[in-house]
């Protein structure tokens, strides 16, 4: 078996519930034992019969061997229960048993590569700033890789987790001599993490404020330490010179690192950062949280990405990959609007054609069926990858959600790890 607790039950309507819940968290066989001595034992002392129930893949579960007092052995420490409710383990019914084993133990589906995967390194940390409390309760999670994080990628079946900066990242740390020496302490302190974990990939936090040294970071960590790319967190505001962030890397400079990611054949994810504070943020009531990943986020990234098309780095680079979170920041929902008022005034624009050629979409941070659909109708299941934002969702939940996604499963396997194998030229790890 997958699962990885043990649980008693003395009656046979568990059993039945037991099956159920296994069955919709994608275990094609489940083995119930069956104690007819001492069921609430934290070990069972004498197994007398086994009954095997079997999803046989039509929708219906199957049930051979006899019946009698029924024992869910899903391997490991009884007494873990008591610790996740108040209640006593006496007062809890059957159905709670399992659903908090399967709520905190339970094995997603599908395999998965996890593309949006945030971590505080080490010397990072003193750089961080805390806009909300709720941020703040992540911190730890942040900066842990060596319990929690596997144990959460185990549980979501995340075979391998790319891991990159926290946002701001490299761009928001002033001045740009600064911003350059951090971005290389920061990547070679995440290839020291990778090195510990073999399901633990890289992205390269690159210093923006120079285009040659952006592309010669990114070929560093990509062509001597194996990373699976770069990602970017949104205009960079660590130069001295307004004029070299305010851009948003359109200057013709910013060309030698477009073809250094096109010679490297990998990709730039572009992530968001808190948008610039303007009056509608800072003076209109109950406005101000709108700055942020509500809102803030994706369309202060969505005018970074309109000023890379409409100045042609994608003409220019055919052959470009970028990589957009959160369902496409608001672009794939605007795309055809967007191309269809411009050429209503004479003017060309191709956003649509744009998007399925140069760039692709993540789920991360969303959990919304009509959403999902929306994106998939737009770019394709060939252009949407997992990704699940690590630790600011709830990681677990984000995989049974994607898991029951309506799909059929050749889509599912493209998005959730096939997509990302052939991008990052990557394979699952064989331990």
């Amino acid at each position: 078996m997958s699962d990885s607790l043990t649980l008693y039950y003395n009656h046979h309507a568990c059993a039945q519930h037991v099956v159920k819940r296994a069955v919709a968290h994608g275990n094609t066989s489940v083995e119930v034992e069956w104690d007819v001595s001492e069921p609430w034992r934290s070990v069972p002392l004498h197994i007398k019969r086994t009954t095997h129930y079997k999803n046989n893949r039509n929708g219906k579960v199957e049930m051979r061997g006899e019946s009698g007092s029924p024992v869910c052995k899903l391997v490991a420490c009884f007494f873990f229960l008591c610790s996740m409710k108040k209640k006593t383990m006496a007062t809890w019914t059957c159905e709670e048993k399992v659903d908090a084993l399967y709520g905190r133990f339970g094995k997603s589906a599908i395999p998965k590569i996890a593309i949006e995967e945030h971590i505080i390194l080490p010397s990072q940390l003193k750089h961080v700033h805390w806009p909300s409390p709720v941020l703040k309760q992540r911190q730890a999670d942040l900066l842990e890789y060596e319990t929690k994080r596997p144990s959460v990628m185990r549980q979501a079946n995340i075979k391998i987790s790319i891991l990159s900066a926290f946002s701001d990242g490299v761009q928001a740390l002033p001045p740009c001599l600064l911003s350059k020496s951090s971005a290389k302490k920061w990547n070679d302190e995440l290839y020291a993490i990778a090195k510990t974990n073999p399901r633990f990939k890289c992205f390269a936090a690159l210093p923006m404020c120079d285009a040659r040294d952006a592309a010669d970071e990114m070929r560093r960590c990509c062509e001597t330490m194996g990373f699976c790319g770069a990602l970017i967190n949104g205009r960079d505001t660590s130069s001295e010179n307004e004029e070299s962030y305010s851009n948003r890397y359109v200057d013709p400079a910013y060309d030698e690192l477009w073809k250094t990611a096109v010679e490297l054949d990998l990709p730039i994810y572009i992530h968001p950062r808190m948008a610039d504070s303007t009056p509608f943020f800072d003076e209109t009531p109950n406005c101000a949280m709108l700055r942020g990943s509500p809102w803030g986020f994706h369309s202060s990234t969505a005018r970074l990405v309109m000023a890379l098309i409409f100045n042609g780095v994608c003409d220019r680079h055919p052959k470009i990959k970028f990589i957009l979170g959160h369902m496409g920041e608001i672009i794939v929902w605007m795309a055809w609007r967007i191309d269809h008022r411009y050429k209503m005034e004479g003017r060309k624009s191709n956003v649509l054609a744009t998007l399925k050629r140069n760039f692709y979409a993540t789920v991360s941070g969303w959990m919304d069926n009509t959403a999902f659909t929306h994106v998939q109708s737009i770019m394709g299941s060939e252009r949407i990858m997992y990704a699940s934002d690590y630790p600011m969702e709830d990681t677990v939940e984000h995989a049974k959600w994607f898991d029951a996604l309506p799909i059929d499963d050749a889509d599912k396997r493209l998005i959730a790890y096939e997509n990302a194998m052939r991008l990052f030229k990557i394979d699952f790890p064989k331990t």
